[in-house]
């Protein structure tokens, strides 16, 4: 299928990339305007579909598909594997689709089971789960938060909420790669750096669920290469050492 796919200037150049050598047309756009705006990527992807019959506008944030294929796949495929034994599943939301389908399921089935969002420092999510009003900020890590709640975001499934900074992403991510080989990008970053700091609070032991979303082969030229994060102000060597566990 021929495809259009418009993306914020945010995104990996590896990304850019990959989707160009599959073929795909890209048009990228700023990300330093709020959703609404009319430079926004979902703002132009919209009106592209409103002025060509051509398009068919998949708009992922507030497609009911979205929520409804993880509450029907994702979700039972955990609770099969994990044998029916589970405390706590730890997940990020960009879409807040795949939180929203878990935690439908999981509420249903094993309503015992916690649903615990990471989120970024600087996304209005966390501030939503507190009922809090609170102004989105700018954060580099790609595919997960957001600067306001999308229509497949259902925060009601949610029992708690830990803030990660990019800093603390970027160093679980590299840990994640240094102590188990898993080369995985940004978003992963969060979940695992607000798994561990569930972790080090707990005083027995708990059965915790949380994900890899992407391989960080799309991140060699962004977090994981040493010079971007000097140029970006961040210290190498404190993140190198944030989540140095064991």
């Amino acid at each position: 299928y021929k495809i259009t796919i418009v993306v914020p200037d945010k995104i990996s150049d590896e990304k850019i990339f990959h989707l160009k050598a599959s073929g795909a047309q890209l048009i990228v756009t700023r990300s330093d305007v709020s959703t609404g705006d009319q430079q926004h990527y979902q703002s132009i992807a919209k009106k592209m579909a409103q002025e060509d019959n051509n398009y068919c506008y998949i708009d992922q944030f507030n497609n009911t598909a979205n929520p409804q294929v993880h509450e029907k796949t994702t979700a039972p495929e955990i609770w099969q594997q994990c044998e029916h034994e589970l405390d706590v599943i730890i997940l990020g939301a960009g879409t807040g689709g795949h939180l929203t389908g878990i935690g439908r399921y999981f509420k249903k089935v094993a309503p015992h089971v916690k649903i615990i969002l990471a989120d970024p420092v600087g996304s209005v999510l966390a501030g939503a789960v507190k009922g809090v009003n609170t102004q989105s900020g700018p954060w580099k890590i790609e595919g997960i938060g957001h600067d306001y709640v999308p229509a497949t975001c259902d925060l009601s499934y949610v029992d708690d909420v830990i803030s990660i900074s990019d800093a603390e992403a970027f160093a679980a991510a590299r840990a994640l790669l240094r102590k188990e080989g898993i080369l995985a990008g940004s978003s992963t970053g969060v979940v695992i750096a607000a798994s561990i700091k569930y972790a080090q609070r707990l005083s027995s032991p708990q059965k915790v669920v949380s994900f890899v979303y992407d391989t960080g082969n799309k991140y060699l030229s962004k977090f994981y290469n040493d010079a971007w994060l000097v140029e970006n102000n961040y210290d190498v060597s404190a993140i190198n050492k944030e989540f140095d566990y064991v």
